[in-house]
Protein backbone atom coordinates (compact mmCIF):
# COMPACT_ATOMS: atom_id res chain seq x y z
CA UNK A 1 0.00 0.00 0.00
CA UNK A 2 2.70 2.46 0.98
CA UNK A 3 6.48 2.39 1.10
CA UNK A 4 8.38 4.58 3.57
CA UNK A 5 11.70 4.36 1.80
CA UNK A 6 11.31 3.37 -1.85
CA UNK A 7 9.13 6.18 -3.13
CA UNK A 8 9.32 7.84 -6.52
CA UNK A 9 7.12 10.90 -6.39
CA UNK A 10 5.32 12.12 -9.47
CA UNK A 11 3.75 15.00 -7.52
CA UNK A 12 1.68 17.07 -9.91
CA UNK A 13 2.85 20.52 -10.89
CA UNK A 14 2.26 22.65 -13.94
CA UNK A 15 4.58 21.38 -16.61
CA UNK A 16 4.89 23.97 -19.36
CA UNK A 17 2.31 23.20 -22.01
CA UNK A 18 1.41 19.61 -21.20
CA UNK A 19 -0.05 19.97 -17.73
CA UNK A 20 -2.02 23.00 -18.81
CA UNK A 21 -3.13 21.50 -22.09
CA UNK A 22 -5.64 19.09 -20.60
CA UNK A 23 -6.31 20.53 -17.17
CA UNK A 24 -9.93 21.20 -18.03
CA UNK A 25 -12.16 18.66 -16.31
CA UNK A 26 -15.77 19.70 -15.94
CA UNK A 27 -17.44 20.46 -12.64
CA UNK A 28 -19.18 17.08 -12.94
CA UNK A 29 -15.83 15.28 -13.22
CA UNK A 30 -13.20 17.18 -11.21
CA UNK A 31 -9.60 16.11 -11.58
CA UNK A 32 -8.23 13.61 -9.06
CA UNK A 33 -4.91 12.66 -7.54
CA UNK A 34 -3.89 9.10 -8.36
CA UNK A 35 -1.46 7.11 -6.25
CA UNK A 36 0.09 4.36 -8.36
CA UNK A 37 1.86 1.54 -6.50
CA UNK A 38 4.10 -0.54 -8.81
CA UNK A 39 4.72 -3.78 -6.98
CA UNK A 40 6.66 -7.03 -6.92
CA UNK A 41 5.51 -9.79 -4.60
CA UNK A 42 8.04 -10.76 -1.95
CA UNK A 43 9.30 -14.34 -1.91
CA UNK A 44 6.64 -16.77 -0.76
CA UNK A 45 3.81 -14.25 -1.10
CA UNK A 46 0.85 -14.36 -3.48
CA UNK A 47 -2.02 -12.23 -4.68
CA UNK A 48 -4.16 -13.98 -2.06
CA UNK A 49 -1.98 -12.33 0.60
CA UNK A 50 -2.51 -8.94 -1.08
CA UNK A 51 -6.27 -9.43 -1.15
CA UNK A 52 -6.38 -10.51 2.49
CA UNK A 53 -4.30 -7.53 3.57
CA UNK A 54 -6.34 -5.00 1.59
CA UNK A 55 -9.60 -6.15 3.15
CA UNK A 56 -8.05 -5.22 6.48
CA UNK A 57 -6.59 -1.98 5.15
CA UNK A 58 -9.81 -0.68 3.61
CA UNK A 59 -11.79 -1.63 6.70
CA UNK A 60 -9.39 0.65 8.56
CA UNK A 61 -9.68 3.52 6.06
CA UNK A 62 -13.48 3.32 6.32
CA UNK A 63 -13.30 3.53 10.10
CA UNK A 64 -11.05 6.57 9.68
CA UNK A 65 -13.55 8.13 7.25
CA UNK A 66 -11.04 7.99 4.39
CA UNK A 67 -12.64 6.82 1.15
CA UNK A 68 -10.32 6.32 -1.84
CA UNK A 69 -11.38 4.48 -4.98
CA UNK A 70 -9.02 1.57 -5.59
CA UNK A 71 -8.20 -0.90 -8.37
CA UNK A 72 -5.85 -3.86 -8.24
CA UNK A 73 -4.31 -4.81 -11.60
CA UNK A 74 -2.35 -7.85 -12.81
CA UNK A 75 -0.51 -8.01 -16.16
CA UNK A 76 -1.89 -9.50 -19.36
CA UNK A 77 0.32 -7.99 -22.09
CA UNK A 78 2.96 -5.27 -22.20
CA UNK A 79 5.35 -3.70 -24.67
CA UNK A 80 8.45 -3.84 -22.46
CA UNK A 81 11.55 -5.94 -23.04
CA UNK A 82 10.65 -9.63 -22.43
CA UNK A 83 13.91 -9.97 -20.50
CA UNK A 84 12.72 -7.39 -18.00
CA UNK A 85 9.98 -8.80 -15.75
CA UNK A 86 6.98 -6.55 -15.47
CA UNK A 87 5.40 -5.76 -12.12
CA UNK A 88 3.43 -8.54 -10.45
CA UNK A 89 0.64 -6.07 -9.84
CA UNK A 90 -0.29 -2.41 -9.85
CA UNK A 91 -2.45 -0.87 -7.17
CA UNK A 92 -4.24 2.32 -8.16
CA UNK A 93 -5.83 4.54 -5.52
CA UNK A 94 -7.61 7.72 -6.55
CA UNK A 95 -9.49 10.44 -4.78
CA UNK A 96 -9.54 14.14 -4.08
CA UNK A 97 -6.23 15.72 -3.17
CA UNK A 98 -7.48 16.06 0.41
CA UNK A 99 -8.44 12.37 0.57
CA UNK A 100 -5.06 11.11 -0.59
CA UNK A 101 -3.19 13.54 1.67
CA UNK A 102 -5.29 12.58 4.68
CA UNK A 103 -4.67 8.88 3.96
CA UNK A 104 -0.91 9.44 4.00
CA UNK A 105 -1.07 11.47 7.23
CA UNK A 106 -3.10 8.78 8.98
CA UNK A 107 -0.72 6.06 7.81
CA UNK A 108 2.38 7.91 8.92
CA UNK A 109 1.19 9.30 12.27
CA UNK A 110 -1.09 6.64 13.76
CA UNK A 111 0.00 3.48 15.55
CA UNK A 112 -2.44 1.32 13.58
CA UNK A 113 -1.33 2.95 10.34
CA UNK A 114 2.30 2.12 11.05
CA UNK A 115 1.34 -1.46 11.86
CA UNK A 116 -0.50 -1.76 8.54
CA UNK A 117 2.48 -0.30 6.69
CA UNK A 118 4.78 -2.88 8.24
CA UNK A 119 2.40 -5.66 7.23
CA UNK A 120 2.27 -4.38 3.65
CA UNK A 121 6.07 -4.24 3.37
CA UNK A 122 6.19 -7.89 4.39
CA UNK A 123 4.03 -8.80 1.37
CA UNK A 124 5.30 -6.65 -1.49
CA UNK A 125 8.09 -4.34 -2.57
CA UNK A 126 6.64 -1.31 -4.33
CA UNK A 127 7.59 2.06 -5.72
CA UNK A 128 4.95 4.77 -5.51
CA UNK A 129 4.07 7.51 -7.96
CA UNK A 130 1.52 10.29 -7.79
CA UNK A 131 -0.11 11.51 -10.98
CA UNK A 132 -2.70 14.13 -11.75
CA UNK A 133 -5.65 12.23 -13.24
CA UNK A 134 -7.78 14.17 -15.72
CA UNK A 135 -11.13 12.45 -16.29
CA UNK A 136 -12.12 12.67 -19.96
CA UNK A 137 -14.98 10.16 -20.22
CA UNK A 138 -16.79 8.10 -17.60
CA UNK A 139 -19.86 5.95 -18.17
CA UNK A 140 -20.96 5.91 -14.54
CA UNK A 141 -23.74 3.43 -15.22
CA UNK A 142 -21.36 0.82 -16.59
CA UNK A 143 -18.66 1.42 -13.99
CA UNK A 144 -21.23 0.87 -11.24
CA UNK A 145 -22.50 -2.39 -12.75
CA UNK A 146 -19.34 -4.44 -12.33
CA UNK A 147 -16.11 -4.53 -10.35
CA UNK A 148 -14.27 -6.24 -13.21
CA UNK A 149 -11.93 -4.19 -15.36
CA UNK A 150 -9.64 -4.57 -18.35
CA UNK A 151 -7.29 -1.59 -18.19
CA UNK A 152 -4.98 -0.28 -20.89
CA UNK A 153 -2.13 2.15 -20.26
CA UNK A 154 -0.36 3.84 -23.15
CA UNK A 155 2.71 6.03 -22.62
CA UNK A 156 2.87 9.05 -24.96
CA UNK A 157 5.53 11.67 -25.54
CA UNK A 158 4.20 15.01 -26.77
CA UNK A 159 5.82 16.40 -29.91
CA UNK A 160 7.58 19.71 -29.66
CA UNK A 161 5.09 22.54 -30.15
CA UNK A 162 2.05 20.23 -29.94
CA UNK A 163 1.24 20.48 -26.22
CA UNK A 164 -1.10 23.42 -26.73
CA UNK A 165 -3.06 21.48 -29.35
CA UNK A 166 -3.80 18.46 -27.16
CA UNK A 167 -6.87 19.87 -25.41
CA UNK A 168 -8.61 20.59 -28.72
CA UNK A 169 -7.60 17.21 -30.17
CA UNK A 170 -8.93 15.29 -27.19
CA UNK A 171 -12.17 17.30 -27.31
CA UNK A 172 -12.65 16.23 -30.94
CA UNK A 173 -12.00 12.62 -29.96
CA UNK A 174 -14.70 12.85 -27.31
CA UNK A 175 -17.15 14.42 -29.75
CA UNK A 176 -16.67 11.65 -32.32
CA UNK A 177 -19.50 9.18 -32.99
CA UNK A 178 -19.86 7.22 -29.72
CA UNK A 179 -21.87 4.30 -31.14
CA UNK A 180 -18.79 2.12 -31.55
CA UNK A 181 -17.33 3.02 -28.16
CA UNK A 182 -16.77 -0.06 -26.00
CA UNK A 183 -14.72 1.46 -23.16
CA UNK A 184 -16.40 2.79 -20.05
CA UNK A 185 -13.66 5.15 -18.88
CA UNK A 186 -10.87 7.28 -20.36
CA UNK A 187 -8.48 9.41 -18.35
CA UNK A 188 -5.12 11.14 -18.80
CA UNK A 189 -2.34 10.61 -16.27
CA UNK A 190 -0.02 13.63 -16.29
CA UNK A 191 3.47 13.13 -14.92
CA UNK A 192 5.19 15.90 -13.00
CA UNK A 193 8.16 16.50 -10.65
CA UNK A 194 10.36 13.42 -10.73
CA UNK A 195 8.73 12.21 -13.93
CA UNK A 196 9.50 12.52 -17.60
CA UNK A 197 9.02 15.92 -19.13
CA UNK A 198 6.24 16.15 -21.74
CA UNK A 199 5.13 12.57 -21.16
CA UNK A 200 1.61 11.44 -20.22
CA UNK A 201 -0.37 8.21 -20.24
CA UNK A 202 -3.79 7.31 -21.53
CA UNK A 203 -5.75 5.15 -19.07
CA UNK A 204 -8.65 3.35 -20.75
CA UNK A 205 -10.92 0.94 -18.89
CA UNK A 206 -13.27 -1.73 -20.27
CA UNK A 207 -15.76 -3.98 -18.46
CA UNK A 208 -14.41 -7.21 -19.98
CA UNK A 209 -12.02 -8.67 -22.54
CA UNK A 210 -14.74 -8.89 -25.21
CA UNK A 211 -15.27 -5.14 -25.00
CA UNK A 212 -11.52 -4.60 -25.17
CA UNK A 213 -11.04 -6.76 -28.26
CA UNK A 214 -13.98 -5.01 -29.92
CA UNK A 215 -12.13 -1.78 -29.30
CA UNK A 216 -9.00 -3.29 -30.84
CA UNK A 217 -11.01 -4.28 -33.92
CA UNK A 218 -12.21 -0.71 -34.30
CA UNK A 219 -8.62 0.55 -34.10
CA UNK A 220 -7.55 -2.02 -36.69
CA UNK A 221 -10.04 -0.67 -39.25
CA UNK A 222 -8.64 1.62 -41.96
CA UNK A 223 -10.26 4.61 -40.23
CA UNK A 224 -8.84 3.60 -36.85
CA UNK A 225 -5.34 3.01 -38.18
CA UNK A 226 -5.35 6.36 -39.96
CA UNK A 227 -6.46 8.08 -36.75
CA UNK A 228 -3.65 6.41 -34.78
CA UNK A 229 -1.03 7.40 -37.35
CA UNK A 230 -2.30 10.99 -37.36
CA UNK A 231 -2.19 11.17 -33.55
CA UNK A 232 1.36 9.79 -33.44
CA UNK A 233 2.54 12.07 -36.25
CA UNK A 234 0.94 15.37 -35.23
CA UNK A 235 0.42 15.26 -31.47
CA UNK A 236 2.27 12.61 -29.48
CA UNK A 237 4.20 9.42 -30.11
CA UNK A 238 2.66 6.60 -28.09
CA UNK A 239 4.77 3.53 -27.35
CA UNK A 240 2.08 0.89 -27.47
CA UNK A 241 -0.30 -0.16 -24.74
CA UNK A 242 0.11 -2.49 -21.81
CA UNK A 243 -3.01 -4.41 -20.78
CA UNK A 244 -4.00 -5.40 -17.26
CA UNK A 245 -6.83 -7.41 -15.71
CA UNK A 246 -8.31 -5.50 -12.82
CA UNK A 247 -10.85 -5.52 -10.08
CA UNK A 248 -12.28 -2.74 -7.93
CA UNK A 249 -11.16 -3.45 -4.39
CA UNK A 250 -12.72 -0.42 -2.72
CA UNK A 251 -15.35 2.17 -3.58
CA UNK A 252 -16.15 5.28 -1.56
CA UNK A 253 -19.33 4.92 0.46
CA UNK A 254 -21.30 7.21 -1.84
CA UNK A 255 -20.37 4.98 -4.82
CA UNK A 256 -20.93 1.61 -3.14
Amino acid sequence: MFRKLKITLFLFCTLPGLAISDDHASAAMPNSLAQVNLCYLNEGKSMADVEKFNKKFFAWTRRENIEPYSLILTPVANSSDPKTPTYNFIELLTGSYATVGNMWDKISTSKEGQSLLSGWENIATCSTRFTHLVHKYNDTGKTAETDNRVVEFNRCEVHEGAAGLMKEKHARMLAADPRGRTNMYWGLMLSAAGGESNVFRHLISYPDMTSYTQGLARRASPEGMNATREYNRLYAQCDGPSVWMGRVQHRPVENS
